[in-house]
């Protein structure tokens, strides 16, 4: 976008009942599918949908470090100066959750 930001769909997933657990990991019920964008701005948007229902659960906007990784051609093609990348150990930054008040 405006030959200089790239926003890219992740794949669809399916929600799983455990993160840290694999001896609890499985799907979520009632299964829900996960959708998400990101963009070299760093915003990242997600949405939850219930597979059965169709209804949007939930939908986290948040603000994240993303490292890319892409074939592109050699820099001496663009003289613009690098983007320079958050410091290390930056967390993602909520900036929209209806789960929270103002949300």
């Amino acid at each position: 976008m405006a030959g200089r930001e790239v926003v890219a769909q992740i794949e669809p997933a399916w929600i799983q009942s455990h993160y840290t657990d694999a001896a609890r990991a499985g799907l979520r019920v009632p299964m829900t599918e996960w959708h998400a964008t990101i963009a070299t701005t760093g915003r990242f948007e997600a949405v939850m949908i219930d597979r059965r229902s169709g209804a949007e659960r939930r939908r986290p906007v948040q603000r994240t470090t993303v490292h890319w990784y892409a074939f592109a051609p050699d820099p001496a093609c663009d003289a613009r100066p690098a983007v320079d990348i958050a410091p290390p150990g930056r967390g993602n930054r909520i900036e929209q959750d209806e789960r929270f008040e103002g949300g």
